[in-house]
């Protein structure tokens, strides 16, 4: 429940969390598989969801970003025509 909140509010730490149990859960369901008791539908779910956790366009949602970026009030081009 913590890790789906902290994700909830773009948390790194929620992130962190969720790919960490994802791991676990995708170690765990290989484990399964190797003594011939496989998961598959759980085994696609947390693969399909480590996949989308770490795409290029959600991790950016949960990267800090250490600069401030200005902000303009007035557009110099605008005034000058």
């Amino acid at each position: 429940v913590l890790a789906a909140l902290w994700l909830w509010t773009l948390s790194r730490r929620g992130w962190v969390l969720v790919m960490v149990l994802v791991g676990i859960g995708l170690i765990a369901n290989l484990f399964l598989w190797s003594i011939g008791q496989p998961a598959w539908v759980r085994l696609a779910i947390q693969a399909a969801t480590a996949f989308y956790l770490n795409s290029a366009p959600v991790r950016q949602l949960f990267e800090h970003r250490r600069e401030i970026e200005p902000i303009v009030l007035r557009d110099p081009e605008a005034q000058a025509g």
